[in-house]
């Protein structure tokens, strides 16, 4: 849960780079903290008639305190119900990708 006897006031930082990942390879809870190790994935050159290979390299790890963790699974558990109910997404389906980003405040 975030701190709420605090009230911090978000200052941007435009010079912070964004880090992409296709997916997370790894997620750990050593009892206080999060630890998501993010991946890219990169595919081989092709060589027919064999099937598509690639590797994951990791983008980002990230740790994240439990209370972080908590808020960040209600943000998107918002974010999944809002789409479902925009009909953007729908359970037991592939996701599609947006025409325009969606922002949940």
């Amino acid at each position: 849960m975030p701190d709420t006897s605090t009230n911090y006031i978000f200052v941007d930082n435009p010079g912070l780079a964004e880090t992409y990942a296709d997916s997370i390879q790894n997620l750990v809870f050593d009892g206080a903290t999060f630890r998501f190790t993010f991946v890219v994935n990169r595919l081989d050159a092709p060589k027919p008639p064999e099937p598509l290979a690639g590797k994951q390299y990791p983008s980002c790890r990230l740790v994240m305190p439990l209370p972080g963790a908590l808020a960040l699974y209600q943000n998107l558990h918002n974010m999944v119900d809002a789409l479902e109910k925009q009909g953007i997404i729908k359970k037991g389906q592939p996701p599609q990708t947006p025409s325009q980003p969606i922002t949940l405040q």
